[in-house]
């Protein structure tokens, strides 16, 4: 996230703690690389819950992300992800069939949205 992302989540903690009922805030936006969220000031064993959204698929090391997720989460803790993954490198040609499907949704989008 951006500074002016985090600014902006932040300035909506309040908000959002009174919507969902709780007395006082039970979520935190913090600033560091997801491989370490240690050396951001996450720590051990202390997060119920991590959400990341399209942020793990940017990571050259994935297994350290899973690492560092797992050692910041508390037993019974759970990680969710809405991103973009794969094992091993696609070949190109899938790499192409993708950016296809891709395109093609978005212009199914698009043309859902004007009728």
């Amino acid at each position: 996230m951006t500074a002016a992302q985090l600014e902006t989540a932040r300035a909506h903690v309040n908000d959002m703690t009174s919507t969902l009922g709780y007395k006082q805030p039970n979520l935190q936006f913090v600033e560091g690389m997801i491989e370490f969220l240690s050396a951001a000031g996450v720590k051990p064993s202390s997060m119920d819950l991590i959400i990341s959204n399209c942020v793990i698929n940017l990571s050259p090391n994935k297994a350290a992300v899973i690492q560092s997720c797992y050692e910041a989460l508390r037993e019974g803790g759970e990680l969710y992800f809405s991103d973009v993954y794969c094992d091993r490198r696609l070949p190109q040609a899938t790499r192409f069939a993708c950016v296809r499907v891709n395109l093609f949704v978005t212009v199914c989008k698009c043309q859902i949205s004007f009728l």
